[in-house]
C-alpha cells in the first residue's frame, strides 16, 4: 500500500477549497492499511517531522521515502523498524529501491541514485510515454486548478 504525506504550506497551488488535515493526523489511514496490504510504503513530501511522529506511532510502516530540499544522495537508515530513504530535490537522480520480501518482511534493500544528464541516452518509447503523461497531467491540472 502506498500513500502520502504533505507538510504545512508545501504545495504550490492554491488548496484553500479543500479541507487539509494535519500530516500527523494520517495514523489511522496508516494503520488500517496496514491490517490490509503486505507492505506499507509512506511518501512525505516536506514533511520529516510528520513521518518521525506517525512512524513512532504506527507500527507497519516498513518503508519512508522522504522528499525534500535534499541535495545530497543519502543513505538509507533504519528508523524504528522502517526502511527510511531520501530523494533528491528537483529530479537530479532518479531513485530505484529494489526490496526483497520473505513471508512480507523486508530482508534486504538496494537504494539507488541515478545521475540525470546528458550522458544518458533518450529512449524514444520512454519519451512517448512522458509526453502522454505530461499531456494528461496538464489536463488534470485544467480541470482541477481552471486555466
Amino acid at each position: 500500500g502506498i500513500t502520502g504525506i504533505t507538510g504545512e504550506s508545501a504545495s504550490m497551488a492554491d488548496t484553500s477549497a479543500w479541507p487539509i488535515a494535519p500530516a500527523r493526523s494520517a495514523a489511522s489511514t496508516l494503520a488500517e492499511l496496514a491490517t490490509r496490504v503486505e507492505i506499507v510504503v509512506l511518501l512525505a513530501w516536506n514533511a520529516n517531522d510528520a513521518a518521525r511522529a506517525l512512524v513512532g506511532e504506527v507500527p507497519g510502516i516498513d518503508v519512508v521515502i522522504d522528499s525534500g530540499l535534499y541535495s545530497d544522495a543519502l543513505p538509507p537508515v533504519l528508523r524504528r523498524g522502517s526502511l527510511w530513504t531520501f530523494s533528491e530535490y528537483q529530479l537530479v537522480r532518479a531513485g530505484e529501491l529494489r526490496l526483497r520480501l520473505e513471508g512480507g518482511v523486508i530482508r534486504a534493500a538496494l537504494d539507488r541514485h541515478i545521475d540525470l544528464d546528458d550522458a544518458v541516452r533518450d529512449d524514444p518509447t520512454v519519451g512517448a510515454i512522458a509526453k502522454e503523461a505530461r499531456t494528461d497531467i496538464d489536463r488534470v491540472q485544467r480541470e482541477v486548478f481552471g486555466g
